[in-house]
């Protein structure tokens, strides 16, 4: 946040600058073509007032185009000897104004163009200031430990009904509405893993869609069903290192901003499918040790 209001602030320095020059140049160039003694005069025109005003030398106006006393002091020569010099000075007047406004006009152009910047960097820097203080805010869902029910299958002999529980976790400092979670339990090979988790397609939600809203700093429980019994020629190449278990699942929510998140996970099972000393009952739950995937894992 220092650094963001670091930037405002210098764009706002950066804007007033070129604000200032642009109104000066703006003004210098258009009060250099507007002022009555700097304009194009006749040659005979300027002869006139020139022998006018030799006959009158302490009535030669040296107004010059509202000038500061002062600096009319500075800026003011002379007085010519004759029409012909008065006539050299007020070309070369000219010549020289017109040279003053060409690079007024640059000056103006640049400081317009710096004027621009500098209200883009303003703009930027309260965009990102914005979206820094919405990254705070927002929430952030992740799972918690995964626990593994194993079943009997009912209907592949020797096949087994497994599911997954876990929690939702709200890690961020606001409420996270509308969450919706879907996932599934398959027996892969590494490259068959690999080739699945590589396609876009968005995971099919299994079971009955209820969202539900998890606030900030809480969580809610969340099970994933296996879409399909692990058949018993699954079960023995799970138990003999052939395939691995995958658990993998997602997420989707809206933030406080109601913009959609959405969060992945894909864990394989890196110890022993069946207990040594299963429940008598044929249910078995237990904490196993999962190993994080290198896909399927990631948030927005």
């Amino acid at each position: 946040m220092h650094d963001s209001n670091r930037g405002y602030r210098l764009a706002i320095i950066a804007a007033l600058v070129a604000l200032t020059i642009t109104s000066l140049g703006v003004g210098a160039f258009f009060g250099a073509l507007s002022a009555p003694h700097y304009g194009y005069q006749p040659a005979s025109a300027a002869n006139e007032r020139a022998e006018g005003e030799q006959g009158h030398q302490s009535q030669i106006d040296r107004d010059r185009a509202g000038l500061p006393y002062f600096a009319e002091r500075i800026t003011s020569g002379p007085d010519p000897d004759d029409g012909s010099e008065r006539e050299k000075r007020d070309l070369a007047a000219q010549e020289s104004m017109s040279v003053w406004a060409f690079w007024l006009l640059i000056a103006s152009i640049a400081g317009t163009a710096a004027t621009i910047i500098g209200t883009a960097l303003l703009v930027w820097t309260l965009h990102e200031t914005r979206q820094t203080s919405r990254r705070q805010l927002r929430a952030y869902l992740s799972f918690g430990q995964l626990d593994i029910s194993v079943n009997p299958s009912s209907g592949a002999k020797g096949g087994l009904k497994l599911t997954v529980e876990t929690t939702v976790i709200n890690g961020g400092s606001t409420p996270a509405y509308d969450c919706l979670h879907m996932g599934n339990i398959v027996a892969f090979t590494e490259q068959e893993a690999r080739r699945y988790f590589s396609k876009t397609e968005i995971i099919p939600r299994i079971g009955v869609e209820a969202p539900y809203t998890v606030h900030n700093g809480r969580d809610a429980p969340a099970i994933f069903y296996a879409n399909e019994d692990l058949r018993d020629n699954e079960v023995k190449d799970i138990e003999s290192g052939a395939k691995h278990l995958y658990a993998f699942g997602s997420v989707v929510y809206r933030d406080t901003f109601d913009n959609e998140r959405r969060t992945r996970f894909c864990f394989f099972l890196a110890s022993p499918l069946l207990p040594k000393n299963p429940d008598p009952s044929g249910r078995t739950i237990t904490r196993m040790l999962w190993g994080l995937a290198p896909f399927h894992n990631d948030a927005s």
